[in-house]
């Protein structure tokens, strides 16, 4: 068998990372996403196991052990089991609508089966489902504590000197960017592992059999090659979570126990063909060559059925077969195992004082053969077993289900249905006695249209008395009706679901207006808040918790390190978002009409909570906020540029201006002035005088120009005043006219 590294109670022991189910091939996997204190408070050591090589191979010294043990303690359960089991079966036979093989129907012939079972926990599914998995939205929230987010963040911003009031802000940004990012990660892990049909599994075992049962979450490798780019960026993980759904009649928990954490072991039992079995011999952490021997000796398999199997086959039509057919019962321990009890399953050289400290560990056993033996650090805490009840039976780790909350009512309307038919194929007919003295003898009597039978005078009898005598037996069904209307009315109130709930009206039910039939169904749909609560406080939490540390220990993404809460609101929280929602809209419409309510909002709180309330996190239309301050950041840098080449520009103006004499300046603008123009004759006479130049024959020439440009500026004007004036002239009889 591969051997896996881990640290637990022992130090660094064998076999380690993370159990899982073998059929889906799981290793060790590599350390990450964690810091140096988030490592430390978790346990989590990825060193070299010095005892990495004790259990290459499972000896016959620990399979006899632990097969001897395990086979003990699955013995031990399974007798502590029997009187739920056959709850279990009673409330499978109620919904599917059968009788008990020994049920005793007495004189009567009907065997009528009225199905009120079945519809109350269909409707339970119909109603619990949505408020568990709303559309478009989640019914869980995953929220940091800032404070106890990331010390060491603070500690390095307090040593840069950066103000305690700055501190809070900048660790609160870091944390719902943790809090998003794990929000994210969990919903693509939920689908991954195809967590809808999970769900409706789980929420019809538990309003079947009392109590629905899931193990995980368990690590699978994704399969994709990495990407360097994408786990920089921690959006690409090299393992995903996997839960499976378990039957409650396949799990054994300990005797006595009344939860999960009272349980020291929790044991499965699986059923495998020789395919499976095979398989699992390329699996990491299974021993190929006990697998071979278990193949070998029993090449027809050894599977003998549990009572409920064969009953719960015949339940559903099923063909029930008793021969071994080729396949096996495999165990599969979960719990923790002593220092002893591993020196004893062949690891050695466990120091004297840890004999009795505790490790996780999964153990798969075939008979009297031990295939696997694996330790989890994930699951060192606590079982990875979750237990729901639909409701909570004090003092029990089971759960009372619908079919056994009206067991008692299903029997009275059953009975009922019962007398009612036999006692209408009772009366349906008329009945006949005969007076036997009175009929000839010899003759067959048979009553029928048009029979005729031979009579004869008696002296025993008196002649005045019909040979024959027809009458009807009394009907009773008004009676047998109200008993089984009682029983149906008994039904609503064992189980809190009446009818109200299943769209249906009745005595008593105000639904002829919709007011009326709001607080109705407010109130029909009470009981089930309950079962709500015990779906988010048994499953919904301590899974979610579980899952937010698979992901700190399997991925690279360093912001979600850190100490998260998950909150399970079912409905009551769906109902809290959208008010609040619907109070900072109405806020951003009164404030944010004038320039000094305006003042007041924080936008960019607002905006987070805007896209966090309304589940847009995971949409890809925010940007992070380190990609926010990478583009405040680099608009900065471009403006500061901007800026810095303005200054330079006007700096070298301003240098060139200085180092250019007058008389140059002047040449300038007198090229760069219009030909013809006033400016550019001025120009040119005051260079003449610069220079020296500027003579009387040159100013009366200077003075000519002048007088020519002038004379041609006010030609152009005349004229265009000509052209305006008589525009004007031809459109005046058009003005008139009109």
């Amino acid at each position: 068998m591969e051997s896996m590294n881990m640290s637990n109670a022992f130090g660094p022991i064998n076999q380690g990372g993370f159990a899982s189910d073998p059929s889906r091939g799981i290793s060790a996997s590599p350390m990450g996403g964690l810091d140096e204190s988030a490592r430390k408070s978790l346990q989590f050591d990825n060193e070299e196991s010095k005892f990495s090589d004790k259990i290459d191979k499972i000896g016959d010294e620990q399979a006899d052990f632990l097969a001897s043990k395990i086979n003990q303690e699955f013995n031990l359960s399974k007798s502590a089991k029997l009187l739920h089991e056959k709850i279990m079966i009673l409330a499978h036979q109620n919904i599917k609508g059968v009788y008990s093989a020994d049920m005793d129907f007495g004189t009567g012939t009907s065997r009528a089966f009225v199905q009120i079972t079945r519809p109350k926990v269909q409707t339970y599914v119909g109603m619990i489902y949505p408020i568990l998995m709303p559309n478009g939205t989640n019914a869980w929230t995953i929220d940091a504590d800032p404070i106890a987010y990331n010390p060491s963040m603070v500690k390095n911003l307090l040593a840069q000197g950066v103000p305690p009031d700055q501190i809070r802000g900048m660790v609160q940004k870091k944390a719902e960017e943790g809090a998003d990012r794990l929000t994210t990660k969990i919903k693509d892990g939920l689908t991954q592992t195809n967590w809808p049909s999970k769900l409706v599994r789980t929420v019809l075992d538990a309003g079947s059999y009392g109590t629905s049962i899931i193990l995980g979450p368990l690590g699978q490798e994704t399969g994709v090659a990495p990407d360097p780019l994408l786990q920089i960026l921690g959006e690409q993980d090299e393992w995903r979570p996997e839960l499976e759904v378990l039957s409650p009649f396949d799990v054994y928990p300990d005797p006595g126990a009344r939860s999960v954490e009272e349980c020291e072991k929790i044991i499965i039992r699986k059923i495998l063909n020789r395919a499976q079995l095979r398989k699992l011999k390329k699996m990491p952490g299974f021993d190929a060559d006990k697998i071979d021997d278990v193949l070998t000796r029993y090449p027809e398999g050894f599977w003998t059925p549990e009572w409920w199997e064969s009953i719960v086959n015949i339940t559903n039509s099923q063909t029930q077969m008793s021969a071994p057919n080729g396949r096996f019962i495999c165990l599969v321990r979960w719990g923790w195992l002593s220092g002893r009890d591993l020196e004893r399953a062949g690891i050695h050289d466990i120091p004297e004082d840890m004999m009795e400290d505790q490790v996780m560990a999964q153990v798969w056993c075939i008979g009297s053969t031990v295939i696997s033996i694996r330790t989890s650090e994930l699951h060192k805490d606590r079982l990875p077993f979750y237990f729901t009840p639909f409701n909570v039976v004090p003092h029990s780790i089971w759960g009372m289900g619908i079919p056994e909350e009206m067991f008692d009512s299903q029997d009275c309307v059953n009975a009922c249905e019962r007398a009612k038919m036999d006692n209408m194929a009772l009366s349906s007919r008329p009945m006949a006695w005969i007076n036997v003295d009175r009929i000839e003898k010899g003759q067959t009597i048979e009553l029928k249209a048009g029979a005729t039978l031979k009579v004869r005078e008696s002296e025993t009898s008196d002649s005045r008395i019909p040979p024959v005598n027809f009458f009807s037996p009394e009907c009773r069904m008004s009676e047998i009706q109200a008993v089984q209307d009682k029983g149906l009315y008994l039904s609503q109130e064992q189980t809190g679901m009446p009818n109200a709930l299943m769209g249906m009206g009745g005595e008593g039910i105000h639904n002829r207006t919709s007011s009326g039939a709001s607080l109705q169904f407010n109130a029909a749909i009470t009981p089930l808040k309950t079962v709500t609560f015990n779906f988010e406080n048994h499953l919904i939490i301590p899974l979610l918790e579980s899952m937010i540390k698979f992901y700190q220990l399997f991925s690279k993404d360093q912001v979600i390190s850190g100490n998260f809460k998950v909150s399970a609101r079912g409905v009551q929280g769906i109902m809290a978002r959208e008010s609040l929602l619907n109070v900072i809209n109405t806020t951003i419409q009164a404030l944010g009409q004038t320039p000094e309510g305006s003042k007041r909002l924080d936008f960019e709180q607002i905006g987070d909570l805007l896209i966090r309330y309304n589940d847009l996190v995971d949409c890809r239309i925010v940007l992070p906020d380190s990609v926010v301050q990478e583009n405040e950041k680099r608009a900065m840098e471009q403006k500061l540029q901007m800026e810095q080449g303005q200054a330079a520009i006007q700096t070298t103006a301003d240098k060139i201006r200085a180092e250019t004499s007058p008389k140059d300046a002047l040449l300038e603008l007198y090229k760069g002035a219009p030909e013809g123009s006033l400016a550019k004759i001025n120009l040119m006479e005051k260079a003449a005088q610069a220079f020296g130049f500027l003579d009387q024959a040159l100013k009366e020439a200077i003075g000519f120009d002048e007088e020519a440009a002038e004379i041609g500026f006010k030609d152009v004007a005349h004229e265009a005043g000509a052209n305006q004036a008589d525009r004007i002239h031809s459109l005046e009889p058009k003005r008139k006219s009109k």
